[in-house]
């Protein structure tokens, strides 16, 4: 065939993305040495892997010029609300946005590779489709538009159940693939670029929980590293990444509500309840997340006794308001799944067979067991070495807050309840929820353990370099499992 050539905007295409790199970087605050040194890096990154495969590095690119300029504009507004309502100093939040800007494009590189492909990609596009064609009538019954798609009709004990699913995170790209005419491979595409920005927001919301618990706000960071969000990101459950963003809202809402364990103001109460619905309304296990959340905090609430009744009333108020109205808005169109299910949970329903008794479709596990392969599986003994430094160095204000026990205890009970009841929870959720915490709690040994000096330092870098190493060898062998699909 005719030879290869090279257009103008193939080759300016690098040149747009480094300078749109630089001049963000500067746009978020960042000194130009700072964000001299962060381009040059990418473009080492870029000339590195063209030398392997030139036209796969320039298509790992493809997304990078609207990406970056979209989350630009997030991450100033971002900054903007940290500063103002965070409790962030300048200097922190924009050491945040910046670490955010440049994990957003390497995430987005990776899951840019052109070998990638995960089925549920073109799951989450039909939904989008679906809502694109059928429009606002979609609604009226999304628990039928839903099952016509097959995607999350699954077998439970001995059935076949047309799971809940929220379509907040496929909603907009409905609305952008109709007002544009987009194509199929047009929408996955938006909707990896998207992912790899909403993956990083909780790096923004847990330097803000960071302050609240007393932690070094830039032990945020530490979850740019974490391997669970490019991990998430590879299995391409894209819509739980808007869902953690919801789950960390209220969990921020709750600290700021709480100060010193304190009951909430009317404000903070009314603030926590739209913060609530709002999650549950966004991804369905948010609903299971926020709602055990809720449940724990009320209970080691009410466990200080008497003074504690006020915050546990408004507690409830907050976490029962939003999870009727969210059932009232939505949520009731799937009441007869939920019902069915409920009853074959409880052993009340035979499976639609009629052959027996309902009976798990995966294996029942122990607590314990499951508890030390999830948390080995997605985060591994650096990093939870050092979020037992981390717990053991926070200083009185964290080990006083109720906010992180109830955080760690409900994620015990969402292990509890992948373990005996894998059927309906199984889909890896509970190591995304605490995921911040472990990342907040080993950056905060870092940090502090640097500043004692001395062994204590050295001891810091020795263990900075384990788990970077750790954590990028982990990061690649998930996107790399999804990148053998195409062969």
């Amino acid at each position: 065939g005719p030879p290869l050539r090279l257009t103008l905007e193939a080759a300016a295409r690098p040149i747009v993305v480094a300078v749109l790199l630089f001049a963000g970087l500067l746009l978020l605050g960042a000194s130009p040495m700072a964000a001299g040194g962060f381009t040059l890096l990418a473009a080492v990154g870029f000339a590195a892997r063209a030398s392997v495969d030139l036209f796969a590095a320039w298509r790992q690119t493809q997304s990078a010029p609207a990406m970056l300029v979209l989350s630009v504009v997030t991450l100033r507004l971002a900054r903007h609300l940290m500063e103002r309502h965070g409790g962030l100093a300048r200097s922190t939040s924009t050491w945040l946005v910046s670490g955010a800007l440049v994990t957003m494009l390497f995430r987005l590189v990776l899951v840019s590779h052109p070998d990638f492909y995960y089925p549920d990609l073109l799951t989450h596009t039909r939904v989008v489709e679906a809502i694109r064609v059928q429009g606002p009538a979609f609604f009226l019954n999304p628990a039928e538009s839903l099952a016509e798609q097959k995607a999350w009709t699954k077998p439970v004990l001995g059935s076949v159940s047309a799971l809940p699913y929220a379509v907040v995170f496929h909603t907009p790209f409905a609305i952008l693939a109709g007002a544009f005419d987009l194509s199929i491979d047009a929408i996955e595409t938006a909707l990896k670029a998207a992912s790899s920005l909403i993956s990083v927001l909780p790096i923004l919301i847990a330097g803000v929980l960071a302050v609240r618990f007393g932690l070094p706000p830039m032990a945020a960071l530490a979850l740019a590293v974490i391997p669970t969000y490019t991990s998430r990101l590879s299995f391409a459950l894209l819509p739980a990444l808007t869902g953690h963003v919801f789950d960390l809202i209220v969990l921020a809402m709750l600290a700021a509500a709480m100060p010193q364990n304190r009951s909430p103001s009317n404000r903070g109460a009314l603030a926590l309840f739209v913060a609530l619905l709002a999650g549950h309304l966004a991804y369905t296990s948010s609903v299971v997340n926020e709602g055990l959340l809720m449940a724990v905090l009320v209970i080691l609430v009410l466990a200080t006794g008497k003074p504690g009744l006020p915050a546990a009333g408004r507690l409830v108020l907050a976490e029962a308001g939003a999870a009727l109205l969210a059932f009232a808005l939505y949520y009731r169109h799937f009441v007869g799944d939920v019902v069915d299910l409920g009853s074959r949970l409880i052993g009340i329903a035979p499976p639609s067979s009629g052959a027996g008794p309902a009976s798990s479709q995966y294996p029942i596990e122990s607590f314990w067991g499951l508890l030390i392969e999830r948390t080995d599986t997605f985060f591994g003994w650096p990093w939870l070495g050092l979020f037992v430094a981390g717990v053991l160095f926070a200083g009185a204000a964290f080990r006083g807050s109720v906010v992180p026990r109830a955080w760690v205890v409900a994620f015990l009970g969402l292990i509890l309840l992948r373990a005996k009841i894998p059927d309906v929870f199984r889909y890896g959720h509970e190591t995304l929820f605490l995921t911040p915490l472990v990342a907040l709690l080993a950056g905060s040994a870092l940090i502090l353990a640097w500043e004692r000096g001395g062994v204590a330092r050295w001891a810091s870098v020795a263990a900075g370099i384990a788990l970077w190493v750790q954590s990028f060898g982990r990061q690649w062998a998930s996107i790399a499992d999804q990148l053998g699909n195409a062969l």
